[in-house]
């Protein structure tokens, strides 16, 4: 009776009647009256199939589209599970016929998968390939070949031509692998993937249930996986193809779920491939399914994105998830995994570094696209024929599987049943439904459908939900979706297959919009010799008086389980002419095609192609990394120091925060030296410069189990020569071991070596982080700044920084500092956990002021009034742009002859989002009364301000929620007043990030400041330091900035996407940012502090990062 039903609403049109007065939307869902599409992927759960013994059961079917007989229409595949496919043609006008029953699709009950339309004898023609899954029949796991024979019917080939792989296959990519000019195929196939109920004892990651790839000779396929470097084992749902080096050889990208890491495999030109996703890749998705790659930013470098299962919504995301747990984590890691996190992956790619290595950077949270719940098909297309590729995904899960609660019911009630019948029973049961009911167990896990998701693409980097806004609002169990212009009209449609429900044809009503221009190429080969897929095309044109560009790369297989149109499809707005089109083809060769008109469909034929132009303008980079070439080799190693053990809900580590250096000459032989401090456990290191520009070492020698967090090198005792200090910090060592946290101050003999002065300090227990030299009270020695970044154990309680005034040297020359925060500075007492600091005349006044950054602070402005330093931030400007600054640096950079500061923030490519109307907060108290305090993070959703962490870990820093809240579903729902009480809230340490940009403060001259975000690029990681100079001597000043956030809490992805970025000003306070692949600068570890140094002529940038090798890069002249 269900399917009855579904087939009598879809056939009178419930599912989205045409309007009759012109779209209101961008997407129309089209009635199957209209269309004659009445398919339904219908999967009935019982007690012989279902998702409780195979957890793959709801991955659903594949939608294949392309033009089957050459008449200018896009045709429909459909797949089912345990239905039949189904094959439709395009009548035209948006109608269909299915041709099914005398087409020669065959209908033997199997399970089809991933469909994929291709032309594998190359004649002309779109063959189908059908992946055969889940059935334990290994005969019905047999994959389809359906061989195009021209008059609407197709010959079942498979097995003569050697693809009929009986494993669990999930789809297959079709590409010329070794440019031969015919299709080999990768075949992903994954192991049996066993439910709750499933016998475990058998070991089912063994090669034979891996995945294949096959070499076509001659039109014969031949196994080749281990040669070429192929083989692997997982549970893979998809894969993407696309030349990611832009070397002109096909890479694959590889999707795996659960904990067995993605791959990502470099085509080595000579027949094999490289897995390089740990260099490559900084961090991944955990149940990676779908998957495309496109350029969404036009720089000609392909991108791509895989889809997770995290929802966006409080409720679903903290009732159907427990958390990530932090030593599987972790174990996963060591064990040779990956950084692996439960949001979608949009990995941006930024190009190939001096050593020929590429590099990608994770932007899914600045993107708005982490999170699109259980997620299958990410397709990027040009939705609204803007210019920029848009990102429509499909999600849906029959019923929630990972449902906590239910799945702890399951358990309770098997254990009860079970325990019972054994009791009773005298032999052991044939199956587990012999002794549980099914329908009980189905019953327990809630049901909910959801809409799919599409994002305009706003930058190349943004995305905004417009999922009402363009009519996609409908409520689905969708899985494989593919995109093609159905009727021709300019703009690209929707097929969606779903479970349980009429598939979904979306109109795209583009064509009615304003702006609204394309450009259709197809590529075409009459001579019926070479494969087409891998071949890019480039468009160059002219918009609002820039030049731009597009970028197209064919490919075989998009999404999840399907196939899209192998049309290339380009929006181009309000642009009528393309002024250039080339056609880059698989086997090196060019087309060119100059002036053509948009708002057509065009053929370029392969027997065009040419050779390839090699008059190629390389320009100079900014940069080149040197640092193997000066015999520097030097790695900073954190010790393996659990921060969250103690402080259960720490957002991020704070044992991990330092890896300082500092430059100067040391011995006085006229070449710049460099200090590197230590982690607890490792001696820090001096670096001493010889004449031929390379570098010996020598260990400092002492101190070695102190944490050396902030360094300067400066004439400490008048001398003439360069002494050392050192901050002492870190999160590890007790706070009662005072010794461990007192600074340090080493003098230098004059010739390089340097001794502990252990008589010149005040001795302060304080966790500190920056030094700064500077002589404030004007008496002729330089007196210091120093930051206190914590108090060990007790985040966020602030930390006090200080005023150390240098009163001369003692009678055996020793300088002699004492603490005059108290006389000079008494608001830097528990003024916050700073960051960094500069001695600047912020206001003009010609004295020098203390500016401030720090976590959870805004920046701070102490004015300096005669020596006596005042807090004057409210009037700044910038008072309520309280976030986590990291770092500061200035200059003025508008020419107005004042200093203007860029401030280094989290930046906005993080899980925590921040802003003044909803803040991201944290609140410390004691909240349930064991003597220990607890951090409670908040965040706001859909309007509403929530708890961050879910139930199981907040539970286990505070037991007490356990019976406060004895089911995740009740604290799915719990505000955070509803969890901690406003009475514990009101009266707690509390503090409100409201800024997470980071911004460049423009001085207006009376010490107030204007606000201007950095660009868009700047903001994809936090900023840990920032140098300044003219980088590319137009005489105006240039910004370089780097820094990463790697240790957060394991349910929040890594902050490491930075891999340095070059900003050029125009010297009117407007930044222009050079792409990593131009500038060719890869600070890609994190970093946590940067200086120039001058080794022999050049001037360089080193950089050092926490738990990573130092780093210098040449700036080239």
């Amino acid at each position: 009776m269900k399917i009855n039903t579904i087939v009598f609403l879809a056939l009178f049109g419930v599912y989205g009647l045409s309007s009759q007065t012109g779209p209101k939307t961008r997407f129309t869902l089209l009635d199957s009256i209209t269309t004659n599409v009445s398919f339904i992927n219908w999967i009935e759960d019982n007690s012989e199939t279902n998702i409780f013994e195979e957890e793959n059961f709801y991955n659903g079917g594949g939608v294949a589209i392309g033009d089957i007989n050459n008449d200018g229409l896009l045709d429909i595949y459909l797949g089912g599970n345990q239905v039949p496919d189904k094959l439709y043609l395009n009548l035209g006008n948006l109608q269909f016929k299915d041709i099914t029953p005398n087409a020669g699709i065959s209908n033997n009950g199997t399970w089809s998968s991933g469909v994929t339309m291709v032309d594998i004898n190359g004649d002309g023609l779109l063959d189908i390939y059908v992946c055969k899954d889940t059935d334990p029949n290994a005969d019905f796991r047999k994959n389809k070949l359906y061989l195009n024979k021209g008059n609407l019917t197709f010959k079942e080939v498979a097995n003569d031509l050697g693809l009929d792989s009986d494993r669990r296959s999930v789809q297959a990519t079709f590409f010329d692998y070794d440019r031969d000019g015919d299709l080999d195929v990768y075949l992903l196939n994954r192991p049996p993937n066993y439910g709750y109920f499933s016998d475990r004892t058998q070991n089912v990651m063994i090669p034979e249930n891996g995945s294949q790839f096959f070499q076509n000779n001659n039109g014969q396929f031949t196994e080749i996986t281990e040669e070429v470097g192929l083989s692997s084992i997982a549970f893979t749902l998809n894969a993407i193809t696309s030349d990611f080096n832009n070397d002109g050889w096909i890479d694959i990208y590889v999707c795996n779920d659960f904990a067995t890491p993605d791959l990502l495999f470099i085509n080595n030109q000579d027949g094999t491939f490289k897995n390089v996703i740990d260099k490559a890749v900084k961090h991944l998705s955990y149940f990676s399914m779908g998957s495309d790659a496109a350029d969404i930013n036009n720089d000609g470098f392909s991108d791509f994105i895989s889809v997770d299962m995290v929802s966006e919504d409080n409720r679903r995301l903290k009732a159907n998830m427990s958390g990530m747990n932090p030593d599987k984590f972790w174990d996963n890691v060591a064990n040779g995994g990956h950084y692996q996190y439960m949001f979608n992956a949009l990995q941006l790619n930024r190009g190939i570094d001096s050593n020929g290595d590429l590099h990608f950077s994770e932007i899914a949270q600045i993107s708005g696209v982490a999170t699109t719940d259980w997620s299958w098909a990410p397709l990027f297309a040009d939705f609204d024929n803007d210019g920029f590729k848009d990102l429509f995904v499909t999600n849906g899960l029959r019923i929630d599987f990972r449902n906590t609660d239910a799945t702890k019911q399951l358990t309770k009630y098997a254990e009860t049943v079970f325990e019972s019948y054994m009791k009773q029973a005298n032999s052991k049961p044939k199956s587990v439904w012999d002794v549980l009911d099914f329908d009980t167990v189905f019953e327990m896990y809630p049901s909910e459908k959801l809409s799919n998701y599409i994002f305009r693409n706003m930058n190349g980097i943004q995305f905004e939900n417009k999922v009402e806004q363009w009519g996609l609002e409908e409520k689905t169990f969708s899985n494989g979706a593919a995109y093609g212009d159905l009727d021709n009209d300019g703009d690209i449609d929707l097929v969606i297959n779903n479970i349980n429900q009429p598939v979904f044809i979306y109109r795209n009503n583009t064509e009615s919009f304003d702006n609204s221009n394309y450009l259709k190429v197809e590529l075409i080969n009459k001579d019926k010799t070479n494969s087409l897929f891998g071949a890019k095309i480039k468009i160059d044109y002219i918009e609002e008086e820039k030049n731009k560009s597009q970028f197209f790369e064919f490919t075989s297989s998009r999404g999840f389980l399907s196939s899209s149109s192998h049309i290339a499809h380009f929006g181009l707005n309000k642009v009528n002419k393309i002024d250039k089109l080339t056609i880059f083809w698989p086997d090196g060769l060019q087309t060119v095609k100059n002036k053509i008109r948009a708002n057509q469909s065009i053929e370029i034929d392969y027997k065009e192609a040419k050779a390839k132009n090699t008059n190629k303008e390389n320009a100079t980079p900014f940069f080149e990394e040197i640092t193997a070439f000066i015999g520097v080799n030097h790695k900073h190693q954190e010790t393996n120091y659990d921060d969250f053990k103690n402080e259960g809900l720490l957002p991020h580590k704070m044992s991990t925060v330092g890896a300082s250096v500092s430059v100067g000459d040391l011995n006085g032989d006229g070449l710049e030296d460099f200090f590197v401090g230590g982690a607890s456990g490792q001696f820090a290191v001096f670096y001493f410069q010889n004449t031929d520009g390379s570098f010996y070492k020598k260990e400092l020698g002492e101190d070695k189990n102190q944490e050396d967090l902030g360094s300067t090198f400066f004439d400490a005792d008048n001398d003439g020569d360069l002494d050392l200090y050192v901050t002492s910090g870190s999160n590890e060592i007790d706070v009662k071991l005072a010794y461990y946290y007192y600074d340090r101050l080493y003098l230098n003999n004059g010739q390089g070596t340097l001794t502990r002065a252990n008589n010149s300090l005040p001795l302060i227990a304080e966790s500190s982080s920056v030094v700064k030299p500077f002589d404030y009270d004007q008496d002729g020695d330089l007196d210091l700044f120093i930051g206190g970044r914590q108090i060990p154990g007790k985040y966020p309680s602030p930390a006090s920084s200080y005023l150390l005034k240098n009163e001369g040297t003692n009678l055996k020359g020793e300088p002699i500092f004492v603490d005059a925060t108290n006389d000079n500075a008494p608001e830097l007492i528990n003024v916050g956990m700073v960051t960094d600091m500069q001695w600047l005349d912020f206001d003009n006044d010609k004295q020098v002021d203390i500016v401030l950054t720090g976590e959870w602070m805004s920046p701070t402005f102490l004015r300096n009034d005669n020596g006596q330093f005042t807090n004057v931030t409210a009037s700044t400007g910038l008072a309520i742009d309280v976030g986590w600054w990291f770092s500061m640096n200035s200059a003025d950079f508008d020419n107005d002859g004042d200093v203007d500061i860029v401030f280094g923030n989290l930046g906005l490519n993080y899980k925590y989002k921040a802003s003044k109307s909803e803040p991201f907060e944290i609140f410390y108290n004691d909240f349930d009364q064991d003597g220990k305090f607890d951090i409670v993070l908040s965040y706001y959703n859909f309007g509403e301000r929530y708890p961050l962490r879910g139930r199981s870990c907040s539970s286990t820093q505070m037991p007490v929620l356990r019976e406060k809240f004895p089911d995740y579903a009740s604290f799915s729902t719990a505000n955070l007043d509803e969890v901690y009480t406003p009475a514990k809230l009101t009266e707690s340490i509390h503090y409100s990030a409201t800024e997470f940009a980071s911004i460049y403060a423009e001085n207006l001259g009376n010490g107030t400041f204007r606000v201007h975000y950095l660009p868009i690029e700047a903001q994809v990681s936090n900023i840990e330091d920032i140098l300044i100079d003219d980088f590319n001597n137009d005489q105006f000043l240039d910004i370089v900035i780097a820094g990463g956030l790697y240790d957060s809490e394991v349910e929040t992805s890594r902050n490491d996407a930075g891999v340095g970025l070059l900003l050029v000003g125009d010297g009117k306070g407007n930044f222009t940012t050079i792409s990593p692949s131009k500038s060719k600068l890869y600070l890609d570890s994190n970093v946590k502090d940067m200086e120039f140094i001058n080794i022999g002529k050049s001037r360089n940038i080193i950089s050092t990062s926490s738990n990573d090798y130092v780093k210098i890069c040449k700036i080239q002249e």
